[in-house]
Order: structure tokens, then sequence, then C-alpha cells
């Protein structure tokens, strides 16, 4: 049994005092002794005391520093000093400090002692009892503030269980701390509940198995209902651990339920590994979270029941069936229509899963969620059931957050209309066939009378003869495209692969057609291949597609006009051809392209209104290019009209395994409905460009092209494409400078950057602001996977980059979960040497890094990251298991920003990595838009450079005409163009400079930058040529061709403003002669000089030549 009374230290130097004070006291309180300063501590370190009672004079340590040392390691007790002394300075001093309650002078009265020993006890107490009423109280206040925080978050954020659960298992914690929280809540009783589980510091995985037991077991006992484990969501957050040595089972546990309107709908109980972790006042605070939880949890309930109910009302009178689904893949509404579809009984029988699966061969959930990393949105597939069709459309439902939460699929029976389209087709059909013989009658019978088997016939005969036979072969001709049309409807096209020589076979068609060109004066030019392009194709059926293609041409191509036919292959995406043909006719618009492959269609313009055609050739193209599993488009043109056809040199298997067996449309397969989004191709190859689009046009993208990076820019800004896939070899400026201005553009820096190269550029291209990037040759299905990810990762805007360096896999994996749940992108390295690479490819904008790492130290490495001047700012936030506050000094003296221990709480480390960058973003008043140092870094670098007394130069960068830019493009604008500035000074240093070399960022328009005197002349030059070839791309093409804007001037009136160029002055230095403020003045009276030369000019203070741009 516990001793509770209180407790008295004793301390003395002399035995017969210790024994006699012993004696006195032992019947009423707790005693314990020492016979020195130093044994006292030890015992006040390891018990709690409520008095102690020490002698003044002791050897080594006096009293008064006795109860100095305690008050040092935060032991603050009640003391009372024995003294010899009448009148002891020392002591009142400490007494009117607070340091010693009371003195009592040798030889002391016993009842005297006794008396102040027991006020001493009493005052103790009293302290007690003021503190834990000062914590209570703020205890109280601090629960009145979170109740007003989740209040007030609570009526601003979207409601979700998940919401209320995280805010308030967070808000807890700052009230009642606990090690872990649990909040089960089952607003709907047995049919399903959700289970959040927050970690505070490393949690084991057994003891997180015993929580979610104690919980459903305590709502079973409370409630009476039992939960079923899968129908019970359950999610974790924080540190989980398989360490053994974690405990298995918490001590102490708090727990209230929450109930709403008579009802329980959960329970909230918070674990501590401390057995006096919780006091009875906690459970009354908690029961107050609880409650306001509860209201929240009742009022999301009858929004969510409304809801419901007028959504069920709405469903239950489609005429399209409805089935909905949770994540469970349990159906939760059905309305009558789906009911009377899938012969599902009445309604009050309950609908199964199984049902679903039986009568449409598939589970509408799992379905989704196979194909949810796919980028499949929508999908589509016809069923027969019983007697008639149906049409299933399934679509995901998510939540808020992009949770997979059900599956909506709708049933539409279309059974009438396949029927009459199958009425239609017969009908085709059957009048082809009538149609057939008669033909060939007609036919048979004119060659008779035209070959004069049937007697002689006169000229004006024979060309009423002629004209007779050439409409009944187009009669003909129509009639092979019906029946053509009729069989690929019903997968009855027959297709006979064979490999053949594709340029000999377009050679042949072209000079077959070349007696119709010449009748129009055509020029015909085929563009073939120099050597043999093989492929495995039906050679009547490509036969097919290029007489369509060229009896088109004959058709819309004007008299006079040309004709290009081009077959070509490339090594760069190897495995497919692209036939091109082009013809100068009237451009057909762009809303048109598509239209005119549907059947009975053609693009009507006022030149070709008298063309005559039956709108049957490029749908038959298309059947037959798909059957080869290619793919074929118009391409839009300014000047004439361009198809393209882009064939697999090999089918794919399923194609010739279906060919083989006489058929070719597949049984039917769910297809999307709506595109995945919008690619922008910038391709200086055309043949690459062309097959990249048929891949991904294939995949449900809309593509467009672009073959230089000026129409590459003008395209990004008005399409603002879902992904953009950038070839770093254009034909007018370099990709990776391309990729720069994509990224620093307001209008174009959202969307995702994928970079392909015929060689391993990748550093180079993440430098640049490349989200990925392809080695050439490519693979078409790297490729699509690629662009799949890029796209899917554009859902949600990210807050940053974070590279976390640990050799912890488990660590790592964590930090990264964490961090990508609060929107940052992450990547991961486990060695310096992964470290410094990661650097190289992207800069991140943080970096969470141990200390003990296999290759190297933690601090070393920060300090190369530091060490990198032109590399603009990264926070570093140490993560390690060592506590020692040196290690902490040493990391925050190099420069770390923070500095966290672990086990670490996941939610605390997200915390403060948002709160480094959001203070870092604040702090860095110098350039928050170039992250470059700013203007007192400069100075400082300066003055060090002064101190060091070596020769250096002092540049001065400045760009001209940029206020008028801002004002005519705005100011997002001009932020890119000063962005994309301190890139190119960054590249430019990388390849021109020298180790040690600084820049900097003034503010505006104003850079600074220090290189050696050798350097200073090939920095400044190849800063200027850089600029001029990449900033005019700033400027839209009819700005950039006229050379000048118009804008209002500082006294507000209108004139003309040249493209912008850049003005650069050097100020040469021996490091003696100079201060800061001085080189500052003389680098502005030289840049006064420099803006009055045209153009981009580059000064040095020690040469009175003038170094010209070159377009200058």
């Amino acid at each position: 049994m516990s001793d509770l009374r209180h407790t008295l230290l004793f301390v003395d130097d002399e035995a017969d005092v210790l024994d006699i004070l012993s004696r006195m006291f032992q019947r009423r309180y707790r005693v314990l002794t020492a016979p020195h300063g130093k044994a006292a501590l030890e015992i006040l370190r390891t018990e709690s005391v409520d008095v102690l009672v020490t002698d003044q004079r002791m050897p080594e340590m006096t009293g008064i520093d006795l109860v100095n040392a305690a008050r040092a390691e935060g032991i603050d007790v009640t003391t009372l000093l024995l003294t010899a002394y009448t009148d002891p300075q020392d002591i009142i001093a400490a007494i009117n400090q607070g340091q010693v309650y009371r003195y009592v002078t040798k030889p002391w009265d016993v009842n005297d002692l006794l008396i102040t020993v027991k006020n001493a006890v009493e005052f103790a107490q009293l302290k007690k009892d003021k503190e834990k009423l000062i914590r209570q109280l703020h205890q109280r206040v601090e629960a009145l503030f979170v109740l007003y925080e989740v209040s007030r978050a609570s009526a601003n954020d979207p409601a979700s269980y998940d919401a209320i659960i995280d805010r308030v298992l967070t808000a807890v914690a700052r009230v009642l701390p606990y090690d872990c929280g649990a909040a089960l809540i089952a607003p709907d009783g047995q049919r399903g509940a959700t289970l959040r589980l927050r970690c505070v510091g490393n949690v084991g995985e057994e003891a997180l198995l015993g929580v979610k037991e104690s919980m459903l077991g305590a709502y079973r006992k409370s409630s009476g209902l039992t939960l079923p484990e899968d129908r019970v969501i359950t999610r974790v957050t924080g540190t989980t651990t398989q360490d053994s040595a974690s405990p298995v089972v918490y001590p102490n546990q708090l727990t209230v339920n929450l109930t709403a309107a008579g009802k329980p709908v959960g329970m909230l109980s918070l674990f501590s590994h401390r057995a006096d972790a919780f006091t009875e006042d906690d459970g009354l605070l908690l029961d107050v979270l609880a409650n306001q939880t509860a209201d929240a949890i009742q009022s999301l309930r009858s929004a969510e029941e409304e809801a419901r109910h007028r959504m069920e009302r709405m469903v239950a009178s489609m005429a399209d069936g409805v089935v909905l689904t949770d994540e469970k893949n349990d159906i939760v509404v059905m309305n009558p229509a789906a009911r009377r579809i899938l012969h599902a009984g009445e309604e009050g029988q309950g609908p199964s899963n199984r049902l679903l699966e039986e009568r449409l061969g598939f589970q509408p959930f799992q379905l989704v969620r196979n194909l949810e990393y796919s980028g499949h949105q929508v999908l589509r597939e016809d069923v027969k059931l019983f007697d008639r069709t149906v049409q299933t459309t399934v679509t995901p439902v998510n939540d808020a957050r992009g949770t997979l939460r059900g599956v909506c699929v709708v049933l539409r029976d279309i059974t009438d209309q396949k029927r009459l389209e199958e009425r239609k087709d017969t009908f085709v059909s059957m009048v082809s066939h009538e149609l057939r013989t008669p033909l060939t009658s007609i036919t048979g019978a004119l060659d008779l009378v035209l070959n004069r088997m049937a007697g002689d016939i006169n000229e004006r005969q024979h060309r009423y003869l002629s004209l007779a036979k050439d409409s009944a072969e187009k009669l003909n001709s129509i009639v092979d495209d019906l029946l053509d049309l009729s069989k690929y409807a019903q997968g009855r096209l027959k297709m006979s692969f064979e490999r053949i020589y594709l340029e000999e076979l377009v050679q042949r068609v072209v000079e077959k057609y070349g007696p119709a060109f010449a009748e129009k004066r055509i020029r015909v030019v085929p563009l073939l291949p120099q050597h043999p392009l093989r492929a495995m194709v039906d050679p009547n059926r490509v036969n097919q597609v290029l007489n369509n293609l060229l009896n088109n041409a004959v058709k819309f191509t004007p008299e006079g006009g040309e004709v290009r036919v081009e077959l070509r292959a490339t090594s760069s995406l190897p495995g497919y051809v692209v036939l091109s043909c082009w013809n100068s006719g009237d451009p057909i618009p762009e809303e048109s392209l598509e239209r005119i492959f549907d059947r009975f269609e053609q693009a009507r313009t006022q030149a070709n209104r008298t063309v005559r055609g039956t709108g049957l050739g490029l749908p038959i193209c298309r059947n037959i290019v798909e059957a080869h599993g290619g793919r074929i488009w118009s391409e839009p043109c300014q000047a004439g009209v361009r198809f393209i056809a882009v064939l697999p040199t090999e089918p794919p298997q399923d194609v010739l395994s279906q060919a083989a067996v006489d058929t070719l449309l597949p049984s039917p397969q769910p297809v999307r409905a709506d595109s995945r989004g919008k690619v922008l191709i910038i391709e200086g190859e055309p043949e690459v460009g062309h097959i990249m689009k048929a891949l991904l046009g294939a995949r449900g993208y809309r593509v467009r092209l672009a073959a230089s990076a000026e129409e590459g820019l003008s395209a990004a800004r008005n399409l603002h494409p879902d992904v953009v896939l950038v070839s770093v070899r254009l034909p007018d400026v370099d990709g990776l400078r391309l990729a720069e201005i994509l990224r620093n553009d307001p209008e174009t820096r959202r969307a995702p950057l994928l970079l392909t190269s015929a060689f391993d550029e990748r550093q180079r291209a993440f430098r640049a602001g490349a989200d990925a990037f392809l080695v050439r040759p490519l693979a078409g299905d790297k490729l699509l996977a690629t662009v799949d990810s890029l796209a899917r990762g554009r859902a949600g805007a990210q807050h940053g980059r974070v590279l976390v360096v640990d050799d912890d896999a488990k660590i790592a994996s964590i930090c990264r979960e964490v961090l990508e749940g609060l929107g940052f992108e992450v990547g991961v390295a486990h060695s310096v040497e992964e470290g410094r690479r990661s650097l190289r490819e992207r800069r991140p904008d943080a970096v969470l890094l141990d200390v003990t790492l296999p290759d190297g130290d933690g601090f070393a490495f920060l300090e190369e990251i530091k060490a990198e001047r032109a590399s603009g700012h990264i926070s570093v936030i140490f993560i390690s298991a060592r506590t020692e506050t040196s290690s902490k000094v040493r990391a925050l003296k190099l420069g770390g920003d923070d500095y966290i221990t672990k086990p670490f709480d996941a939610l605390e480390l997200g915390a403060r990595v948002e709160s480094m960058l959001r203070r870092k973003e604040q702090e860095l008043s110098s350039s928050p838009t170039t992250q470059l140092p700013g203007s007192t870094a400069i100075e400082r670098e300066v003055q060090r450079r002064l101190g060091a007394r070596q020769p250096f130069a002092f540049c001065y960068l400045d760009l001209d005409n940029l206020k008028a830019y801002n004002d005519y493009y705005g100011f997002a604008k001009a932020d890119g163009v000063v962005r994309q500035t301190g890139d190119l000074m960054r590249e430019v240093f990388q390849q021109e400079g020298a180790p040690g070399d600084f820049l900097g960022h003034v503010a505006g328009d104003d850079f600074v930058f220090i290189t050696s005197v050798e350097s200073v002349d090939r920095v400044c030059q190849r800063a200027i040529e850089q600029f001029d070839r990449i900033i005019p791309l700033y400027y839209d093409r009819q700005d950039r061709e006229r050379g000048h804007i118009e804008a209002e001037d500082r006294f507000g009136e209108k004139r003309e403003f040249p493209i912008m160029s850049v003005s650069v002055v050097a100020v040469m230095t021996d490091g003696v002669a100079h201060d800061h403020a001085e080189l500052a003045r003389r680098a502005a009276d030289m840049k006064k000089r420099a803006k009055a030369i045209p153009g981009s000019v580059f000064l040095r203070s020690d040469l009175e030549r003038v170094v010209r741009s070159v377009t200058g």
C-alpha cells in the first residue's frame, strides 16, 4: 500500500542531529535523510519531497548551494534552513528571493520547530493545490479554445465524418495528451462504421489491434449492436512500428460515448502508456468535447439523410435503371427500372452484388478499381439480359479527397434501337446483294457491246455506252462500300495478313491514279523511303485505303494543284509506319475533322459544294486501319488537307488471332466515354509526333501537334493542356530552353512536362523543370504509362518538392506518405550519393536529412548544399535518432532550419515542414520570385570578398523595358520573365562560372553576381546571348515580328517599347580600394551608360569597348 503522508528530507553532516530529527517527525511524516548535499540532490532527483530541512553549514555544499543546485535542475521544493547564526544575512536574502521558506536557529525549540515544519508542509500543499488549479484552469481555457476552433472549422469546411474525426482527435491532443487516440463513428448502426486511429510517437501494431478490438467491444457493450469487421473502415495516422519491445497493452484508457438524439453514434477513447495519465476531471472534459463531436455528427447525418431521400426520389422516377454500390461492393440504391431490367424481384427483397455479377458478367466496383490506375473514368458496355439488349454505363463515385467510395451503374434498354439498326444493316446488305446481280448483268452486257461482239457500233453509240459503263462501275463501287460497312458492323470483314514491302504498294497505287491527276494538271509528289519498309498488313485492304485517299485527292484538289504522298518510319519510335496524304484543296474546318469519318458525312466548302460523293470512303478507311491496330485522322492544316494513317509493322496479337478465324471485331468491351485530357506534343520530327498522337489518341487523349517551339508555346497558352511532351531537339529553340519557358510562364507552368531526347539528358531536363524524362528510342507502352502517370498527378496542386534522405526505408516511406498526403511532391534518397544525384536532377524546396548515412555524414552533406551559392535557398530539416544537445546545436549552426528526433509524430512532421516553408517564404524578402540570395546576403558576400583582399568582378544585370512589358502583359507574365532570367543565370554559372561564384537578386529586375576576373567576360557574354535568344519568346508572335509593343511611359504618354534587352556592367576591383557602397554606386553609374545604348550590352569598368548582343 502506498504511503500517502507528506515527505520530509533532512540534511545534516552530523548523524546525531539526523537521528533526533527523524525520531521527532517519523510518526506524522515520511522521513528521508541525507548526510551531505550531494546525497540530498540524488534523493531529490528520484523522490517526491514536500519539505526540505537542511543545515546551512556543511562541507562542500551549503544549504543555499543545495537549494540553488536543485532549482537549476527544475526541482522546486519548500526549504527550511537550520543555522547557528542569529542574524544570517545570506539566508534572509534567500528568503526574500523566494528560495527559502524559513530558517530555524540552533539550538532549536522543539515546539517552534514542530510548528515551523507543519506550516512549511501546509505551504507546500497549498502551492501544489494552486498549481493544480492553474493547470486545470489552463486546460479548460484550452478546451474552450479547442471547442471554438472545432466549431469554426466545422462551419467553414466541407462536412464529412473523416474531417470531424480528424479535427477532434487533433484538438483533443492539445488538452489531453495521449499515445493513441481512437474514434469510432457508426451513424447508421450496423450498416457500416469508420474507425480512425491517431498514433502519437511509435505505436506497435499489436497494440493497435488491441485498440481496435477494445473499441468494437466497448461499442457492442454500450449500444447492444455488433459491427462486423468487414463493415468497419479503419484508417491509421501517425507512426506505427513492428518493434517487439513496444508496449502491447495500454494501462490507462479514457472512453466516452458519442450520442445524438438519444441514440449511440460512436465512441471516443484515449489510450496512454502512463498509468496516471487521466483523471476524473479529464473524463468530464473529454465528455464535453465528445458532445460537440456528436452534435456535428448528428447535423451531418441529418443532412445526409435528407439528401439521400431526395436523391432516392429522383432516382426512383428515372426511366433508366440506376444501381449504386458502396466501397464494400454492396448495393445501396436500386430503382424500380433497374429491378425490372435485372429481374431483381420486388422492392422488399434486398438485391446482392452476386446478382449484379450474374446478370451483368462483372462486379462494378471491382471493375472500376482495376481500371483506376489506367485513367478510365466512364466505362460502357452492351450486354444481353434475357431477351433484351442493355447498355451499361459504369462511373466511379469519389469523395472530396478523390478516394473511391462506390460505383454508379446506369442501365439503358436499347433493344428497340439495336433492332432498328440491325434492320437497317440487313436492309442495306440485302439491297446491296440484290443490286449486284443486275449490275453484273448490265456491266457484262455493256462490255459485250463495247467490244463489238454484238455487232459494229458507231462513235456516238460507243461514247454513250462508255458513259453507261462508267456509271454502272461507280454504282458497283458504292455497293461494295455498303457491303464492307455492313460486314464491319456485323464483325464479318475478313482480313488476310501478309508481310509486304509497303513502298511498292504505295508506288503502284500512285501510278494507277497518274492519268486522273494528269487530266486535272495536278502535280503528284511521292516521298518514299530509300530503304525497303516491310510490314504485316492486308495488302488488299491497305490498297483500298490508298484508293479512297487518292480518289478524294483527285476530287477535291483544284486544277493545277499538288498532292504529296509520304511513307515514313523512324528509329526514335520503332514498330510503326506513317502514311501521309496531303492535297492543296480547301482546308477542312477544325470542328469537322472528326465528323468526316462518320458514315455519309462530307466536309462542304464553298469551292467543293458541287463535288459529289457518298461519304463512305473515310469511314471505310478508318475501319480498315483500326482493324490493323492503327489509327487514321485528318491533321489540322493552315493550307490544304492532310490525312495521316499510322500502322504497326506487326499488328497486335489479338488482331492476328481474330483474322485467323475470319472475324474482325472483338467482343464488346468497356470503352471510355470521355476524354482523359488534353496532350500537347511539341516535336520536330513529324513521324515521331504522328506516332505519338496515334498512340495517345487510341488511349483516349485529345492530342495537338506542334512542329516548333514557337508553335508549341502558342498552343500551350491557348489550349491549357493537361500534359506537354517536348523534344529536346527542335528546329528553332532548344527543347530545354522551351521547358524553362513553359515552367516559368504563368499560363503554362501548371502543366506537367515530359521531355524526350536521343541522349541521356535527364539531369539537365529536370533542372529545366521537367516532371519526367524518356530516352529515345521510345517504347510505346512506357510512353503511355508515363503520360498516364503525369495526367493523374495533375489532379491536385502541389505545395512544393521535398527530398527525403534517410537510409531507413520505413522512415522514408512514412515521410513520403505524410507529405504526399499534404500535397507535397516527394523524392527519396537512401544515401549521400543518391541525395547528390537527386539535387542535381531536380532542386527541392526542402530536404529532410538523416545525420547518419551509410556513405557519409548528414552534417557534411548540409555544408555541401549551403556551399552551392547559385542554387538558391534550400531548407533543411534534420531527422535523427541522436537526442543529445550538441548534435542539435551543430545542425542549427551549420544552417539547418529544424531538428526532429526519432521517433517522431507524423502529423507534427508535416506541420513542421509546412511551417518552415511558410516562414522561409516570408523571410526570403530578398527574392521570393527567384529564390536567390537578396540584398543582405549580397552585402555580406561583398564584405567577405573584400576582407579576403583578392581581385574580383562585381557585376550588375538589369532588364530593359520590363515595366512596359509588365503594363502590357501583366505582372504574372513579368514575374515569369524574372524567374526565367534567374534560371538562365544559374545555368550560365554552371557552364562558364568558377567554384565559389555568387549570384543574387536585389529586387524587381536587378541581379548582382560576383565572379573572377578571368571568367567575367565569358559569363557576361553568355548571359546576353542566352537572354536575347529566349526572352523574345515571351512575346506574342505579332508583337515579336513587329519588334515592339505599345504602352504608356512614366508620363502617361503612349509610345513604342522595343523587345526587352539586358544591360550588364562589371566593376573590376582588386579587393582593396572599394567598399560595398562604393561598388554599388559605380555599378549604378555604369548601368545608366549601358541603358542609353540600344539593345543588350556589356560594359567593363577597366575597358572602353562595348560588347553588344549578337542580335543587337
